[in-house]
């Protein structure tokens, strides 16, 4: 299946982009829950914040709440009325429903970005460099200490997605859930792990100061039916959902344009979201690693069944829970129909 097939929404793309900004009276507010505004994979939230033209064309007042990586804390915040969706790694959500949350799904964002960054010092113990075929670097994870999200998340499903590709999977490494990404560079800085699973740029301090290094990267095609897999999605709950759709469909018609804008410009355009979440990232850094986040992006901000189900599918099969109600046909909403 070629999930890269992806629709262009003409209507929002165009059509909104060349309308007048909204009357002052039309216009609608979002808190919109972001589970790490320093991770690019998440960078259209905190980029459609900073840019009040787009804002303005869409009738938008949009405001991130940043949970600073910590995924489950995002999900607890749509049902407590901290924020009003929640963007995340696209299985948190599926987890959610299929434990009985009453949540709605909507804008896949991104396909995969994401990337293990080794110890240098691990590394060059176990004399295997990021040049090595991609079977003899996984085989060089086994029984290293691999910090990440915890279970249920994206990134985890991932490790042993790419661990299977050798044989492997996350049982044969000792993997210790962290979501702190200043903690996980310092940790890896400091010996207490050996790597670390995240996307592209969260790990960058490591890779920018030599302590870490990129060492399987799927944006670079290490492993490549991995490469469009859909990593990113927004969840809302079903009846907050229903009654704000107009707004939701505003929101994506502005990604829309914020992803056109990256994708003309893109070093010119996130300059003002590098400095306001990235400002200590290297340059040379920012350079290479803003490309790969650039070309992943989906265009229309919404995805394919495909893509969704590919995931709950997996879920489904791995996991005790029911995850009837988490396939797309369920759970997912099309803003662009």
């Amino acid at each position: 299946m070629n999930y890269s097939k992806l629709r262009l929404p003409a209507i929002l793309g165009i059509a909104m982009a060349a309308a007048p900004a909204m009357a002052q009276d039309d216009v609608m507010s979002v808190r919109w829950g972001v589970a790490v505004n320093a991770s690019l994979s998440h960078m259209v939230a905190p980029a459609l914040e900073l840019d009040k033209e787009i804002q303005a064309r869409h009738g938008l007042d949009f405001t991130t709440v940043d949970f600073g990586g910590n995924v489950t804390n995002c999900i607890a915040a749509i049902i407590s009325d901290l924020a009003d969706v929640c963007q995340n790694g696209i299985t948190v959500g599926m987890n959610a429903i299929a434990q009985g949350g009453d949540f709605k799904g909507f804008m896949q964002q991104i396909g995969q970005i994401t990337e293990i960054t080794i110890s240098t010092e691990t590394m060059n113990r176990l004399g295997i460099t990021p040049d090595a075929p991609i079977g003899e670097r996984i085989a060089a994870l086994k029984g290293l200490r691999v910090a990440g999200p915890p279970p249920g998340t994206t990134n985890h499903y991932l490790i042993d997605a790419i661990l299977q590709e050798n044989g492997l999977t996350v049982a044969d490494v000792q993997y210790q859930p962290l979501a702190d990404l200043t903690a996980m560079n310092a940790s890896l800085a400091n010996g207490r792990i050996d790597a670390a699973i995240w996307s592209v740029g969260g790990m960058s301090p490591s890779q920018a100061d030599g302590t870490g290094a990129r060492f399987i990267s799927l944006a670079n095609d290490d492993i490549p039916f991995l490469r469009t897999v859909p990593n990113v999605a927004v969840y809302a709950n079903s009846d907050w959902t229903a009654e704000n759709e107009e707004l939701l469909r505003r929101v994506q018609a502005a990604f829309v344009d914020v992803v056109a804008e990256l994708q003309a410009d893109p070093f010119g355009y996130a300059a003002a979201y590098k400095q306001a979440w990235l400002p200590e990232l290297d340059q040379a850094a920012w350079e290479e690693n803003l490309p790969q986040v650039v070309a992943a992006f989906i265009p229309d901000m919404e995805g394919t069944k495909e893509g969704w189900d590919f995931w709950v599918s997996r879920l489904d099969a791995e996991s005790p829970d029911d995850f009837a109600s988490a396939y797309y046909d369920q759970a997912f909403v099309p803003l662009s129909q």
